[in-house]
């Protein structure tokens, strides 16, 4: 190899690029630290920018929707009035996504449903019309009836009229 200019300044290189990954991986803690210390100091342009970045989008639908005519004297309203309709826009849709996404995880029980399906339940139980009186004490009678379900569609069957001696012998 020889020692000319251009083997020389590839040497070089080849050196600081040696040192500096020597560098970061005994000083993986200070240089972690500091991207940490930068990142943190950039967030706020980032979110900015994707705010804006969102907000434009509908703001400039609102503002060919509705501002098409230069000179009207409303005209020069059109950048606020179509600021607060991105912002309430925007701010409905993540409200209505939050929320399907929460009925999702939660379930959503209508208590009218399940007082229904109750007194039906009480209904094919006892085989008899309750009166009002006689309502809250099949109520508290019926308390330890508890609704399974399956997510499988079947027919349930006593275990005696099961094909297995086993099960069918009722151990």
């Amino acid at each position: 190899m020889e020692l000319n200019n251009s083997n020389m300044k590839k040497l070089i290189k080849l050196i600081i690029i040696t040192v500096l990954v020597v560098f970061c991986v005994f000083r993986f803690d200070k240089i972690y630290a500091c991207g940490t210390w930068i990142i943190g100091l950039l967030m706020p342009f980032v979110i900015g920018f994707a705010i804006a970045f969102i907000l434009n989008v509908p703001m400039k639908g609102f503002e060919n929707l509705l501002f098409r005519n230069e000179k009207s004297r409303w005209y020069r309203f059109r950048r606020p009035v179509c600021m607060v309709l991105s912002i309430i826009c925007v701010v409905l849709v993540i409200a209505f996504v939050i929320t399907i996404v929460a009925i999702q995880i939660v379930g959503f029980d209508d208590p009218v449903d399940e007082a229904e399906e109750s007194e039906e339940e009480t209904k094919k139980i006892t085989g008899t019309e309750m009166l009002s009186g006689e309502k809250q004490e099949q109520k508290e009678q019926t308390a330890e009836i508890k609704k399974i379900e399956s997510p499988l569609a079947g027919t349930v069957i006593p275990l005696s009229d099961v094909h297995d001696e086993v099960f069918a012998s009722d151990l």
